[in-house]
């Protein structure tokens, strides 16, 4: 992995003066540090400049003092840092000891630098911990089925070099002989197909190209980048004959009608601009959308024009009277691939949340959606016959999908880097990609027939089953006999620790056979091949964890809430757990409650209380367990396979798409990451009192601060934006309320980095 900086400055405020001289020692040292003060320029927005240097940095310092931990935002924060990287392996963070205090055990237990006296030698630990090792050679480990040996599909039949940095957009001419590439070093490139010969380098551009397309003759490329006109190029000669002005702002790709006569290009102003490229005039400038234009497509006649944006959404635009048809909803992620069928009755879309979604253009309604990427979507294409889709991600793969069956035909993995630009041959047979390795790759493209994935890859799909309630009640101890059948005495978890949950088919019992997903595609071998696992996560219970968890519990399909049964009063405890599944959850997940450590002494409450309180708040039932003996464990397995609503469970991979690969995650047992219906938090903005808001305007500043794609929370009895000390919307948590005046309410706000499990971390603290 690749970073920007070799250290980010996490400190409080109160500690600028010491932090700032050390950061100047670094950056001397030859490291490349980033502090708030040197990277945030006046005007610019605080909360996206911190994500951004969060996830760019290689290792987070936390310069340690009473007024680092004294603060809501100190105590997120160190906990994000251990949920963003567990085993602070790749992306490291250091405790810095800068002032006496006693750091929270959840920090304790890792090595700390001291630099209370600032001494030489602690300077140079500090500064051997920071500095990049030698990066060894990547090794990817494929996520899916290996393709037959004996195939070449999924080999690149040529690779294209000369760009000096990353490729954004591939175009082909009509006759397939000609590729034309733009990347950030400002060039475009006109390559010859057949032998990958560099042609011409068209040169002009002082930014970034992010669009390019051939008009129907051959004879003029369009194309676009950043802070700059769209301009218009001579093929043969490689000189510029026009520029097409009117929307004033960084353009983000572009689309060609199949006349050639109308260009539509996107904006970072939040408009979708339409040329005509005749006359080079600005006919319309499309507005309504409430964030940048990164996708845009446009059909063949130019009756309809489509936008993707990174507020999550598409629109179906009349490019002539400038109204929109409809908003399609549905991606979790910013919207940066589109693509229309030939006969423009379908889109498929490319998203940030990893997948491609499918879409009627008649009733703006979601068909399908495709699911086999692991990093966000950056291109989709579709083949001439209108029967193949072919995507580009940041996992560095292209894949290529059935359109009719969602079927995975082939995965092509080459690329060293983030997959951006996409182009098909006018025939069909061939795909050309462009990556931020700084290579276009030539591929043949697979038909139906003819696939490299593995023709009986499973289909799976999976319940997330949550044991929730306070430390001390016995949960990891019923982990352990649930998953392993067996006991010993454990520590209180701290985070959470997951691991598979066996259940024989035969316990699934009627709510297995009858499971069928809902689905538009049709399965040669049907659902039996459907493969179910189950899931356990053991949340911690201590109040620390509360907040963090519930970032975790969204997908939840069955709760397991569990009390001690010597409480004289476990129905305050169990109604915070209660409360804190049905806030984090979409849809209300099915219930059990669950009595632990029964073998350890009766119930001092009436079996009769307990069933008037299971009906009243809607479990599914009321179990009584001893996980040293074994106690019902049995019967509460059974009740597990019983209660999953398996119809509610994210839906299976489009076939051809194998399960995941299991490996260690989140705590010290051998557990294995579950496979999710979406890696990226969902885009919403909602309030537990009693109004829920899901639009722009209602959140306000909010939904600027969120704008990459976050999840917000805002706790408290209004929705006013939180304030820092110099007046500015702050990325909370953080005590809101402008100098001077009373904290009133506060909350947390997740970065665009969320499905890699990161956090927005502030550099200061209130």
């Amino acid at each position: 992995m690749t970073f920007q900086y070799d250290l980010f400055l996490s400190y409080a405020r109160k500690d600028k003066k010491s932090v700032h001289a050390l950061a100047r020692r670094l950056k001397k040292d030859g490291l490349r540090v980033w502090l708030d003060d040197w990277i945030i320029e006046p005007g610019a927005p605080i909360s996206l400049e911190i994500q951004r240097g969060v996830e760019n940095a290689r290792t987070l310092v936390m310069c340690m003092s009473p007024a680092y931990f004294d603060s809501q935002w100190g105590k997120l924060e160190h906990h994000s840092m251990l949920f963003r990287d567990p085993t602070n392996a790749e992306r490291r963070f250091i405790p810095l000891l800068i002032r006496d205090c006693q750091p929270p055990d959840i920090i304790a237990q890792f090595a700390r630098i001291d630099w209370r006296e600032g001494s030489d030698a602690e300077y140079q630990r500090l500064l051997a911990a920071c500095r990049p090792k030698p990066e060894k050679p990547e090794t990817e480990t494929p996520t899916e089925t290996p393709s037959a040996p004996d195939s070449q599909i999924d080999q690149a039949r040529m690779i294209l070099k000369g760009h000096d940095e990353a490729i954004g957009c591939v175009a082909v001419t009509p006759d397939g002989r000609t590729v034309v590439s733009g990347s950030s070093d400002n060039t475009l490139r006109v390559w010859e197909l057949e032998t990958g010969r560099l042609r011409a380098t068209l040169e002009g551009h002082t930014e970034p190209v992010t669009g390019v397309a051939v008009t129907p003759d051959g004879q003029r490329v369009i194309s676009s980048a950043w802070g700059e006109t769209l301009r218009v190029w001579e093929l043969e000669t490689g000189r510029c004959i026009a520029k097409l002005d009117g929307i004033g702002s960084l353009n983000w790709g572009l689309a060609l009608s199949g006349d050639g006569r109308t260009v539509v290009s996107g904006s970072t102003n939040n408009t979708l601009g339409v040329w005509d490229l005749e006359t080079g005039r600005l006919t319309q400038q499309l507005e309504g959308h409430t964030d940048h234009v990164r996708g845009v497509a446009i059909a063949r006649d130019a009756s309809m024009a489509v936008s993707g944006l990174m507020d999550n959404t598409l629109r179906i635009w009349d490019p002539v009277t400038g109204q929109c048809r409809h908003v399609l909803e549905g991606h979790t992620g910013g919207v940066d691939g589109v693509a229309l069928t030939p006969d423009a009755r379908t889109i498929v879309s490319g998203s940030r949340d990893s997948t491609l979604k499918v879409w009627d253009v008649a009733t703006g309604q979601c068909r399908a959606t495709f699911e086999g990427h692991t990093g966000p979507v950056y291109r989709v294409a579709i083949t001439p016959d209108g029967q193949r889709v072919v995507s580009a991600s940041h996992d560095k793969t292209v894949k290529v999908w059935e359109l009719a069956t969602g079927r995975c035909l082939a995965t092509l993995r080459e690329h060293t880097n983030a997959v951006l630009g996409l182009a098909i041959t006018p025939d069909g047979k061939q795909v050309i990609s462009g990556s931020s390795d700084e290579t276009l790759r030539v591929w043949d493209l697979p038909t139906p027939d003819v696939t490299t994935e593995t023709a009986g890859s499973a289909r799976y799909t999976n319940a997330k089953v949550v044991l929730v309630g306070e430390s001390g009640v016995g949960k990891t101890g019923l982990a352990l006999r649930l998953c392993q059948d067996r006991w010993e005495a454990t520590e209180s978890t701290h985070g959470m620790e997951v691991e598979r949950l066996e259940l024989p088919s035969s316990m699934m019992g009627t709510a297995l056979r009858a499971f069928a997903h809902p689905t538009d595609f049709a399965h040669p071998t049907g659902v039996d091949d459907l493969e179910r696992e189950v899931w356990l996560w053991d949340f911690a219970g201590q109040p620390d964890y509360r907040l963090i968890h519930q970032l975790y519990m969204d997908d939840t399909a069955l709760g397991l809430l569990v009390f001690d049964p010597q409480d004289d009063n476990p129905f305050e405890s169990i109604g915070y757990w209660d409360k804190a599944l049905g806030t984090a959850s979409e849809r209300e997940p099915a219930k059990l409650l669950v009595a632990g450590r029964c073998d350890r002494g009766g119930i001092t409450i009436s079996h009769n209380r307990f069933q008037e309180y299971v009906r009243k708040q809607g479990f599914a039932g009321f179990l009584t367990t001893g996980a040293k003996t074994g106690e019902g464990c049995e019967t509460l397995k059974t009740a597990i396979a019983q209660h999953i609503p398996w119809d509610a469970c994210p839906g299976p991979p489009p076939p051809g798409c194998s399960r995941p690969s299991r490996t260690p995650s989140f705590g010290s047992r051998r557990a294995m990451r579950p496979w999710r219906a979406s890696p990226n938090c969902a885009s919403a903005c909602s309030l537990p009192c009693p109004r829920k808001i899901s639009t722009r305007p209602s959140c306000g500043r909010w939904w600027d601060l969120c704008r990459a794609r976050a999840w917000c929370k805002c706790w408290g009895s209004g929705i006013s934006p939180c304030s820092s000390r110099n007046g500015s919307t702050a990325t909370p948590p953080l005590w809101c309320a402008w100098p001077g005046s009373t904290p009133t309410r506060w909350g947390w706000c997740r970065s665009s980095g969320c499905w890699r499990g990161s956090w927005i971390t502030r550099t200061w603290h209130a």
